[in-house]
């Protein structure tokens, strides 16, 4: 199962997650996952846009030699460009929570 479940264990979502479950997950489950701490299976968690896809172990190398190559074919610098645009608001407000934090924290800015 994968979801934010801090709510259920009376904990306060960091900002950062927060920031990436607005950019990420769909618009009809924000509330449910973020409040509701509602859990999804593997298939759910990826339609809702918690997580992009699953793998079996034994499949993962392949799969990450296939997807290294899918993104080296794209455009650079337009494909780092056009992704800095996309997530620059989602990028900036979490910069903006780090920035802030007290320095006995420091450690979490390498999250």
């Amino acid at each position: 199962m994968v979801g934010a479940n801090e709510m259920r264990t009376n904990m306060v979502i960091p900002t950062p997650i927060l920031e990436l479950i607005r950019f990420r997950v769909a618009q009809t489950h924000k509330y449910r996952a973020v409040l509701g701490a509602e859990m999804y299976n593997l298939d759910k968690a990826i339609e809702v846009g918690l997580i992009d896809e699953t793998i079996e172990p034994e499949k993962l190398d392949d799969r990450v030699i296939e997807k290294a190559k899918e993104l080296s074919e794209m455009g650079h610098p337009s494909y780092t460009m056009t992704k800095e645009l996309f997530i620059k608001d989602t990028h900036e407000a979490i910069e903006d929570y780090l920035s802030k934090l007290d320095p006995d924290t420091e450690a979490l800015k390498r999250f």
